[in-house]
């Protein structure tokens, strides 16, 4: 379930665009990185424990602050995403099997279904998904440091957190790419290079604040 230290490193191969919306896309640091990833895993693992047992209504409202409804979802006309909540593009969960198990939640919640670790289990059983998500969803139900479940009232304040952790981990990667450009861009190139950068950082900050405070009000 733990992602490899490697992956605490920045990987831009897939966004090489020098324009493209690097904050969008998050890395751990090189240096502690086993503390990292040990707090980003306990954090995830909570929000979504505590996202699981929450009574329907309240987490689908927390998922709305964080990504907005399905109706914002599915409306592609804007030409950037709104800064009101996260893009669908944008992974909020830094372990992939962590986001796996969130997507699946966030599936049943779309539907109207009422959401238990059972319903999860099935979706992600009728997707041939069970055996990657298992231990993610078993310490969900049972965490393993044997501390009790996160209540509800827990939940849009770990939602919080999630959102901050995403924002930096998007912030160190923009910086990694800053730093490349620097080294590699034609130097009458690098104004407009830190120009994008810096708008692309902006939206990140007014999109987290926004979050936060929708949060803030459940």
């Amino acid at each position: 379930m733990t992602a490899s230290l490697a992956d605490a490193t920045p990987d831009l191969t897939g966004i090489a665009d020098n324009f493209a919306d690097h904050t969008l896309y998050g890395s751990l640091p090189t240096q502690d990185a086993d503390l990292e990833v040990d707090a980003t895993e306990r954090l995830e693992l909570r929000f979504l424990s505590s996202l699981i047992w929450a009574p329907t209504p309240l987490a689908a409202q927390v998922i709305a602050a964080l990504i907005g409804t399905p109706e914002q979802r599915d409306d592609h006309t804007h030409s950037e995403p709104p800064v009101a909540y996260l893009p669908t593009t944008a992974p909020l969960l830094w372990q992939p099997t962590c986001q796996l198990v969130f997507t699946t939640i966030v599936e049943l919640i779309d539907e109207g279904s009422p959401l238990c670790p059972e319903l999860v289990d099935a979706r992600l059983a009728s997707r041939g998904q069970r055996r990657r998500a298992l231990n993610v969803l078993l310490t969900t139900i049972s965490p393993r440091d044997h501390t009790a479940l996160p209540g509800s009232r827990d939940l849009p304040h770990l939602a919080a957190a999630l959102v901050d952790a995403w924002y930096r981990r998007g912030f160190r990667t923009l910086a990694v790419r800053a730093a490349q450009l620097a080294d590699t861009a034609d130097v009458d190139e690098l104004a407009g290079h830190l120009h994008e950068l810096t708008t692309h950082q902006q939206r990140a900050e007014q999109r987290r604040l926004t979050i936060r405070d929708t949060l803030a009000r459940l």
